[in-house]
């Protein structure tokens, strides 16, 4: 697939052979209605796979949530969002971990340099498979880098078919860790 990336805009060409612009964008007032939706979606996706770790968000009250998760970010953060024709299909949320004074007595390695976490990368169904998620990681990996960073980690749902494929396949992440979560029922 044909790829030109430019600072906060990417140009690719879809499956189809023809070319769609998608335009990244750090968030903005105003934003928090369509993040909102994008995170519903990304809701009944994950509980259609997994009801016991995963919810659908309440929406009553949650566009302004965003709002005002989105106005109050920390120099350490970064919140883009990725648009179709000036109308937001996706958002991802990143933040730099940098090393502790005690880095150098961890054994994992990547506790000793700087990384970038990403928190949530979500897409509006109506546009997954686009190009819209490859253009937001890219520039959250272009961020990375400006900061120092030498490792992204993110985490997702191992039975999720969509996001799995898109890291390993399309992003080319590896896995390199499990986590296992056990539910504790009351006596």
């Amino acid at each position: 697939m044909p790829l030109t990336h430019s600072l906060y805009g990417h140009r690719l060409a879809l499956h189809t052979g023809r070319m769609t612009q998608i335009s990244v964008r750090p968030v903005q007032p105003g934003d928090g209605f369509t993040c909102a939706q994008a995170w519903m979606d990304a809701g009944r996706y994950y509980t259609s796979l997994d009801k016991a770790n995963f919810q659908i968000p309440t929406e009553d009250g949650l566009a302004e949530w965003f709002e005002n998760l989105n106005a109050h970010t920390e120099p350490d953060e970064l919140v883009l969002v990725g648009c179709i024709d000036d109308h937001v299909a996706g958002f991802v949320a990143a933040h730099l971990s940098r090393p502790d004074a005690d880095a150098h007595r961890q054994l994992a390695r990547h506790l000793s340099v700087s990384n970038v976490i990403v928190n949530a990368l979500v897409v509006a169904e109506n546009h997954r498979r686009a190009g819209v998620g490859s253009a937001l990681m890219l520039e959250v990996e272009r961020w990375a880098r400006e900061q120092g960073a030498h490792v992204i980690s993110l985490d997702t749902n191992i039975h999720s078919p969509l996001s799995v494929s898109f890291y390993e396949n399309r992003m080319n992440y590896t896995r390199s860790a499990f986590i296992f979560r056990k539910s504790l029922q009351p006596e």
